[in-house]
């Protein structure tokens, strides 16, 4: 589990910080199945180092513009055919 967690935050580090319908990030998640407390000690780790970073680069945001970057981010049109390929391959 500790290798799953660790290759989505390489491939994807912001995908931590990424809320869904019910405004809720993986976080979150792994807190409530009850994760293991290192997953969610690494989960938060790439988070802040995610939020830091984009702090640094861009300044502050309100929220509202963070999560509507995050979302645009995440989004299927946002990945290369490359990474396409790759995970319907490992589906």
């Amino acid at each position: 589990m500790f290798r799953t967690v660790a290759l989505l935050i390489k491939s994807a580090p912001s995908s931590v910080n990424v809320e869904d319908n019910e405004e809720m990030n993986p976080i979150e998640y792994a807190i409530a199945s009850g994760a293991h407390v290192g997953i969610i000690k690494e989960m938060q780790k790439a988070s802040r180092y995610c939020w830091r970073a984009r702090q640094k680069r861009e300044g502050w945001k309100k929220h509202a513009e963070y999560a509507q970057y995050l979302q645009d981010q995440s989004s299927p049109s946002s990945l290369d055919s490359k990474q396409l390929s790759w995970s319907n391959s490992a589906a």
